[in-house]
């Protein structure tokens, strides 16, 4: 889980920050994630293994299976991450 400490106690990650976090792992700035990339920003969310995470995410977001998450996959993922419940303290 992603923890910050913060003295208010423990909140799920806002679909901005989640938003967010996928889109600083954008490497090259064209809008889309590729498996990599997910990765990546799982691993800053603080999965265990954010490259099993990143397929899981890709499997379930990638409705046209060109191997990158587009612009109108985009809050598949977002949701995807949310429901796994990732956290903010």
């Amino acid at each position: 889980m992603f923890e910050v400490k913060s003295p208010q106690g423990l909140f799920q990650l806002s679909e901005n920050q989640i938003e967010g976090i996928f889109k600083r792992h954008d490497e090259n700035g064209d809008g889309q994630l590729n498996k990599k990339e997910l990765a990546r920003a799982f691993k800053e969310m603080g999965a265990m293994f954010p490259a099993w995470r990143a397929h899981c995410a890709m499997k379930h977001a990638d409705g046209d299976s060109n191997g990158v998450i587009t612009h109108d996959e985009f809050h598949k993922i977002i949701n995807y991450a949310r429901k796994l419940g990732y956290t903010v303290k």
